[in-house]
């Protein structure tokens, strides 16, 4: 069964390099097609340089949008990711996402 969910986050921090690669790399684990949408640009999810092309800041807008099998897992962990991954100092050490550590770019599960 096919769904869709989207949920809305305002940036704690920039997001830059680090954040866009945990972003892509916990998005690619989902069967769904997952999108970023920021200051009126939307992004695959998926893809490093999309999100990092959308050139979100700290205090903006961010909506993350899933339509697939999994759409409520695949937004719940990009919306954590981005609630971590962009607090001031960067990304912190490791990010859980549904068993799976995330650090730096590598998937340690």
């Amino acid at each position: 069964m096919s769904a869709s969910c989207e949920q809305a986050i305002v940036l704690a921090g920039d997001l830059h390099a680090r954040p866009a690669g945990a972003l892509a790399v916990a998005a690619g684990r989902f069967a769904s097609a997952v999108s970023v949408t920021a200051g009126g640009h939307t992004a695959d999810a998926k893809s490093v340089l999309g999100v990092m092309g959308l050139g979100a800041t700290s205090g903006q807008h961010i909506t993350v949008a899933a339509a697939g099998p999994d759409a409520r897992e695949a937004v719940a962990a990009l919306i954590a990711i981005l609630s971590e991954a962009t607090v001031v100092g960067g990304l912190t050490d490791a990010v859980w996402v549904y068993g799976c550590r995330l650090v730096g770019r590598w998937v340690a599960c």
